[in-house]
Parts: C-alpha cells; sequence; structure tokens
C-alpha cells in the first residue's frame, strides 16, 4: 500500500471516528476496486463507462456519496484511473 492510501486512509478513519459512520475499510475496498476497474481498462479489458458506472453503484451501495459527496467519489475514481495510464 502506497503513502497515498496510507494517508487517505488515516484521513477516512479521522472522518469515520469523528462522525461514527462508515469504517476505513470502505474507503480502501473502494480505492482498491478503483484501481482494479482502472487496470482492466489500460489493459482494453473493460468499457472505461462499464468501469465507471459499475464504480458508481458501489459508492452509492457502500454509502460513500452520503459520506464523501459525489465529488469526493468522483476525486477518488479519477486517482486510481489517472495512476493506470
Amino acid at each position: 500500500m502506497d503513502t497515498t492510501t496510507i494517508n487517505r486512509g488515516r484521513l477516512a478513519a479521522d472522518r469515520s471516528h469523528e462522525t461514527g459512520t462508515l469504517p476505513v475499510a470502505v474507503f480502501d475496498v473502494f480505492y482498491l476496486r478503483c484501481e482494479a476497474r482502472a487496470d482492466l481498462v489500460a489493459a482494453c479489458l473493460m468499457d472505461f463507462r462499464d468501469a465507471v458506472d459499475g464504480l458508481q453503484a458501489a459508492a452509492v451501495r457502500y454509502g460513500l456519496v452520503t459520506e464523501i459527496g459525489q465529488d469526493g467519489v468522483q476525486a477518488i475514481m479519477a486517482e486510481a484511473f489517472r495512476r493506470a495510464r
């Protein structure tokens, strides 16, 4: 796990502890899913739209959209896809 993931996990832990909502694992699992989908898209094994649509649905199911907002969810996805290029 790189320092960005670790720092994001710490930030998520701080937020979760303050608000009493989502556990850190939800943020980490979502980011790992984003990285996996981004790798599939980069390898031309998955369509970009299908990848993003699936990730968006997961973010809603996990409660991330409610917790960090749509902009936060998109920032996580964008970071993962940027790294996969």
